[in-house]
C-alpha cells in the first residue's frame, strides 16, 4: 500500500473530519479535488472565491463550504492581521486590503482555528504562499527553520527530497536544520521508522573537494554535534548512487553499515533538489506530493503550479495528518 493510501486509511480510522481551506477555490483542479474529498468524508474542504461568479460557474459546488470574499464581512480577519503585524509597521488600512487576498485570508483562517490547515500555490507562487504563512502562522517554537519536503512514490517505493522549494542555498547550519526537520516530519508526523538520511554531494566521504563538499561535511558535523536525533541514520557527504545502491555504497563508503539504501535525500541547494524531483516525476513516473512545508506552527502547504488532481488530493491528506499531530 502506498504511503498516501496508508495515511488516508489512518485518518479514516481515527474518526472526525479535518477542515482544510483552499485559497484558490476558483481553480478547476481544486474544485474537482474538493468534490472528491467531500465524497470520501475524511476532509471537509473550505474553498475561497474572490467573487460570486467564480462560485456559480460550477453548479456541482452547491454543497461545498465556501467563502466569497466580495460578499463577506472581513473585519475580524483585518483586525487580527493588524494585531499580528502592527509592530512591523502594518496599518489598519493595509490590513483591510490584504485580507481581500486569498493567500492572506487562508492563513488567517488557519490562525484563527476556523480550519486546521491550508493549501495554496496552484496559481500563487511559492513566495506568495509562504510570505503570509510566515507572517501570520509563523514558525513553530520547536523548529529553527521553515523548509520543504517532497514525497515521491512509484510502485512500492517511497522517497523524500528536501529542500526543493524554499531554502535556496543552505548554509552548513541550515543543512543540519533541514535534516532535523525531515527527521521530525517522517518519524513524529508520519510515524515512519527505519529511515536512512543522505546529505547529498558530488563527493562521497572525501572523494571530492570544493566549497560545496565542505559545506555538506560541515552540515553533517553540526547535525551530529547538536545531537537532537542521536538514533537517526544520517550520513554525509555522499553521492546519490552511493546512498541509493547497496553495491556502490559498499565500494565508496565501506564503513557505512546501512541495512538498505537511503530513502531521504537532503540536497546541497534548491537547484539540485528542484531539478531532480521534476526529472523523477516527468521521466521516471514518480507520483509527487508537495512541496510540504515543515517548521510552521500550523500546516499551510504549497502546490506546484503544474499540480494535477492526484497531487492536490494527496497533499490534502498530508495536511490533515500534520494538523492531527
Amino acid at each position: 500500500m502506498s504511503l498516501i493510501n496508508t495515511i488516508k486509511k489512518g485518518l479514516s480510522a481515527s474518526g472526525g473530519k479535518t477542515t482544510i481551506v483552499f485559497a484558490e477555490g476558483w481553480n478547476k483542479v481544486i474544485q474537482e479535488a474538493a468534490l472528491n474529498l467531500q465524497k470520501e468524508g475524511i476532509i471537509e474542504p473550505l474553498l475561497i472565491f474572490r467573487n460570486e461568479s467564480e462560485f456559480l460557474s460550477n453548479p456541482n459546488l452547491s454543497s461545498i463550504n465556501k467563502i466569497i470574499i466580495d460578499k463577506m464581512d472581513l473585519k475580524k480577519y483585518a483586525s487580527k492581521l493588524f494585531e499580528l503585524r502592527k509592530e512591523k509597521g502594518l496599518t489598519q488600512e493595509e490590513a483591510n486590503k490584504l485580507v481581500t487576498e486569498p493567500n492572506y485570508l487562508c492563513s488567517l483562517i488557519v490562525k484563527m482555528d476556523e480550519a486546521q490547515g491550508a493549501i495554496c500555490g496552484i496559481e500563487y507562487t511559492t513566495k506568495d504562499t509562504l510570505r503570509p504563512a510566515l507572517q501570520i502562522v509563523k514558525t513553530s517554537k520547536s523548529s529553527d527553520l521553515v523548509s520543504s519536503i517532497l514525497i515521491l512514490e512509484r510502485n512500492n517505493e517511497t522517497l523524500f527530497f528536501s529542500d526543493v522549494s524554499l531554502v535556496i542555498n543552505p548554509t552548513p547550519n541550515e543543512i543540519a536544520y533541514l535534516t532535523e526537520n525531515a527527521i521530525d516530519f517522517l518519524e513524529n508526523k508520519l510515524n515512519l521508522t527505519n529511515n536512512y538520511y543522505a546529505l547529498l554531494s558530488y563527493s562521497t566521504n572525501g572523494s571530492g573537494a570544493g566549497e560545496s563538499v565542505d559545506k555538506v561535511k560541515e552540515g553533517f558535523k553540526i547535525f551530529k554535534e547538536r545531537n537532537k536525533y542521536p538514533k537517526a541514520n544520517v550520513f554525509g557527504e555522499i553521492q546519490f548512487d552511493a546512498a541509493y545502491v547497496d553495491a556502490i555504497r559498499t565500494k565508496k563508503a565501506p564503513s557505512l553499515t546501512w541495512k538498505h539504501g537511503a530513502n531521504v535525500f537532503i540536497f546541497p541547494n534548491i537547484d539540485s533538489g528542484n531539478i531532480s524531483y521534476k526529472m523523477m516525476q516527468r521521466c521516471a513516473g514518480y507520483e509527487v506530493t508537495g512541496p510540504i512545508i515543515i517548521g510552521l506552527d500550523k500546516p499551510i502547504n504549497d502546490l506546484s503550479r503544474g499540480a494535477g488532481l492526484y497531487e492536490v488530493v494527496s497533499l490534502s491528506y498530508i495536511t490533515a495528518i500534520q494538523a492531527k499531530k
